[in-house]
């Protein structure tokens, strides 16, 4: 019976965390296929249960290229990278809000260098600097890519963040290599970013990443 009830809970924990936490369709058929899939898996979600009932940070995902919505939730800190992780097992690594690597959203981006970029960004001034993305491609071999980007400070923007409205001052970072172009917007507060849409890669496009409040209710 003590098997039971735990499996019982389990089963419970995650029909919410589905519920609250994924939200690629407003589709209700869609959203219980979801998670008919899920059930059925091996149990490689156990890590992000446990995080939803630790009540774990979430950040939520808007890929802008399909309007898609994936939340993930905050599973460790490592020397000032912080891991999030999907329900699905994708993973987002980022760095005082800037993305670091990615693994399991389509692009293989294995890592990127941006510390030209987060210094001008977090002080809120304009210049110009490099970045670096390293992937992971189809046959398996690793390749860096470089990319030359403008940093624009602009004027000050209200959002609206669990559930306050703040005041923040809009960046964007205009980036160019030989074979892609893309522009990232940073909301920026006294040297912290609020919310920010950044690109990944030329399959998955840009994302945009705020923190919000999932666990309301529980």
């Amino acid at each position: 019976m003590g098997a039971l009830l735990q499996m019982m809970k389990a089963t419970l924990t995650l029909c919410c965390a589905v519920a609250l936490l994924t939200a690629c369709s407003s589709r209700d058929d869609s959203t219980l296929s979801d998670l008919r899939g899920l059930l059925q898996k091996p149990p490689s979600s156990e890590r992000f249960v446990a995080l939803f009932e630790e009540q774990s940070p979430a950040l939520e995902v808007v890929f802008l290229r399909t309007q898609s919505v994936s939340r993930l939730l905050l599973s460790h800190e490592n020397q000032g990278v912080l891991t999030w992780l999907s329900i699905e097992g994708a993973s987002l690594k980022t760095r005082n809000g800037f993305i670091v690597g990615s693994r399991g959203f389509i692009e293989g981006l294995q890592a990127a260098r941006v510390d030209e970029v987060q210094r001008l960004v977090r002080a809120e001034a304009p210049g110009t600097a490099n970045r670096f993305h390293t992937y992971l491609d189809g046959n398996n071999e690793i390749t860096t890519r470089s990319y030359r980007c403008v940093i624009t400070p602009g004027g000050m923007e209200t959002l609206t963040l669990m559930g306050q409205t703040v005041s923040a001052r809009r960046i964007s970072e205009e980036c160019r290599s030989l074979t892609d172009d893309f522009t990232n917007i940073y909301w920026v507060e006294n040297g912290e970013i609020l919310q920010t849409a950044q690109w990944i890669g030329p399959i998955a496009g840009s994302l945009l990443i705020r923190l919000v409040n999932v666990y309301d209710g529980q």
